[in-house]
């Protein structure tokens, strides 16, 4: 059988049905981590593979390297190719969340919520970046 992990919708911004619990086949954990940023930045998987460089799809793919390395400890070699990007560009990426998750209040909710809604600890963020 294989395990499911329950997505609180109403911690996720744009969901239709907020009082229904959704349940998402855990592959692993940059599947349910890469689900749960297209939800809430309202992107498709194919858009954050194309080179747009719109706000939304930028910002997705920065939290998605972000908690990739965090949460997930992967290298930044790795996290990269997923992306088809540079190594330098994921650790610019992970810098670049970690300054809009300090000034910019509207980010930092977001993010929050993305954690939350995969049941990932806050604290272990903030630690990494402080």
């Amino acid at each position: 059988m294989t395990p499911t992990l329950q997505i609180n919708p109403y911690l996720i911004p744009g969901m239709s049905n907020k009082h229904v619990l959704r349940q998402i086949t855990l592959v692993g954990l940059p599947e349910l981590i890469i689900t749960a940023v297209c939800m809430s930045y309202n992107v498709s998987l194919e858009e954050l593979k194309q080179k747009k460089r719109d706000r939304a799809l930028v910002d997705a793919r920065s939290v998605i390297m972000t908690v990739l390395r965090i949460y997930g400890e992967m290298s930044l070699q790795k996290i990269a190719t997923i992306f088809l990007k540079d190594h330098c560009t994921v650790l610019f990426s992970i810098n670049k969340v970690k300054n809009l998750y300090q000034v910019d209040r509207e980010f930092k909710e977001k993010f929050q919520n993305i954690l939350r809604a995969t049941n990932l600890d806050i604290n272990r963020f903030e630690r990494y970046c402080f």
